[in-house]
């Protein structure tokens, strides 16, 4: 009986170890799905007249910071800086500034975007836009096409007839090879490229081999605008990422959700499998005389 008895706690304890194993693949699933979190930068902007105020919002630092407006010849020109550190900008700390002159009075001068320029801790160069008179979101965005670094845009039908004309906003970006070279100083980004439907010709942008994102603001016959965000065709900070990684991601949830559900079946039976030799071992025990 001694024999019997021992025989039923080897196998609970295989059963055991089973569960042990398959909550711990469970979870080491749930981690390679998350990518680690990274700190973000961030800005907020204060406009006063021609004076810029900006502030740093996020969590990490940024690096070469240079903000820019258009003139009265809708081209970038840099702020001047008034006060605060463009070559370190850490958290919490602001740069002021002041444009150098009026922008044009078209479409997109009245909309005056403001466009800054950063790098993060590693060298990466990151773009962001803010709005003096930001416009609406256009809702019904045109059809988009990535080949490499070139982006077709394009307007057919009723948009073609509503859209006058587009503003492409843009800075190139090469990806992470270009960090294998020594850093170089901050250059000016390209000017606003103005687009007209009539021609029926697609708007083509170069946005680098990184395919950065677009800003694309639309103006239609009465002058009003609508801008369309047109997002990163490569997320930035996957592209050191094996593609065979980014691929068992989407599906790295699944595998979890099923090892979690044997998990469940195994543990309910063991406890029935332990229940009924514990029942045998009882009832062997009172059959003795």
């Amino acid at each position: 009986m001694a024999e019997h008895f021992q025989l039923g706690i080897t196998r609970r304890q295989i059963i055991v170890r089973c569960i042990d194993r398959l909550i711990g693949c469970w979870v080491l699933a749930l981690l390679a799905a998350f990518p680690a979190f990274a700190g973000s930068i961030g800005f907020s902007i204060n406009f006063t007249g021609d004076d810029i105020a900006i502030t740093s919002s996020g969590s990490e630092a940024a690096y070469q910071v240079s903000a820019w407006t258009l003139n009265v010849a809708s081209q970038w020109q840099p702020i001047s800086v008034l006060n605060g550190n463009t070559a370190y900008l850490p958290p919490g700390q602001g740069l002021n500034g002041r444009r150098a002159g009026a922008a044009a009075d078209t479409a997109l001068g009245r909309a005056d975007p403001l466009l800054v320029l950063l790098r993060d801790q590693a060298g990466a160069p990151f773009t962001q836009l803010a709005w003096r008179q930001a416009p609406a979101a256009h809702r019904q965005p045109l059809p988009t096409q990535r080949s490499g670094a070139r982006l077709s845009v394009a307007a057919d039908g009723p948009q073609a007839q509503t859209i006058v004309a587009s503003y492409a906003l843009t800075v190139p970006y090469e990806g992470i090879k270009q960090l294998e070279q020594p850093l170089a100083a901050s250059n000016a980004p390209p000017n606003p490229l103005r687009h007209v439907w009539r021609s029926g010709a697609p708007l083509l942008l170069d946005t680098g081999a990184g395919q950065a994102g677009v800003w694309l603001l639309h103006e239609n016959a009465n002058g009003a605008l609508s801008v369309q965000v047109i997002p990163d065709g490569v997320v930035r900070g996957q592209e050191q990422v094996p593609t065979w990684l980014v691929g068992a991601r989407r599906y790295v949830l699944h595998a979890s959700a099923w090892l979690a559900a044997l998990g469940a079946l195994l543990l309910v039976g063991g406890w029935l499998v332990a229940r009924r030799r514990s029942g045998a071992v009882g009832g062997g025990a009172g059959s003795q005389p």
